[in-house]
């Protein structure tokens, strides 16, 4: 397997950093799996806060509004996007 050394354009390097940039890298299966990863990861940190502190997981279940329920399930979604497009 041959190696070829392919230098990369100004724009190429000035997007690398950009948000909008990273998350455009990703397909529709890269996405797919950003969700499952999520949920995942949102049902494993539900289980240890639940499981260290019943009466917490409880609290946050019934007095949280659903509105922050999501944003952090968006802001959780996003992270790990980010992080799949780097790993490309």
């Amino acid at each position: 397997m041959e190696v070829y050394e392919m230098p990369i354009t100004v724009e190429e390097s000035r997007n690398y950093h950009k948000l909008l940039y990273q998350l455009k890298a990703l397909n529709l299966v890269e996405w797919i799996k950003t969700y499952i990863f999520t949920v995942i990861f949102n049902m494993i940190f539900a289980f240890v806060i639940f499981t260290f502190s019943t009466n917490l997981a409880l609290y946050i279940w019934n007095n949280v509004p659903m509105g922050i329920k999501l944003l952090l399930f968006v802001v959780v979604f996003f992270l790990v996007a980010l992080q799949r497009s780097k790993n490309m």
